[in-house]
C-alpha cells in the first residue's frame, strides 16, 4: 500500500521558506505610511519656516501703507 502526501516536515519547511521570503519583500519596500508621515511633516516644517518671513513682510506692509 503505497500513500502519497508530504509529511509535516516537508509542509513546516515550505511554511518556513514562504515567511521568509514574504518578510524579506515586506522589508525590500518601505511603509507607504511612513512616506506619508515623512512628506506631512516636510510640508509642516516649511510652513513653520515660511511664518517668520510672512510675518516681516507683513510688518513691512502695514509700515508702509497709507490709508486714503
Amino acid at each position: 500500500m503505497s500513500q502519497r502526501g508530504f509529511t509535516l516536515l516537508e509542509m513546516m519547511l515550505v511554511l518556513l521558506l514562504i515567511g521568509v521570503s514574504a518578510s524579506m519583500v515586506l522589508l525590500a519596500f518601505p511603509s507607504t505610511r511612513t512616506q506619508e508621515a515623512t512628506q506631512i511633516l516636510a510640508r509642516f516644517q516649511a510652513q513653520l519656516d515660511f511664518c517668520p518671513r510672512a510675518r516681516a513682510a507683513n510688518r513691512s506692509a502695514l509700515r508702509h501703507y497709507h490709508p486714503p
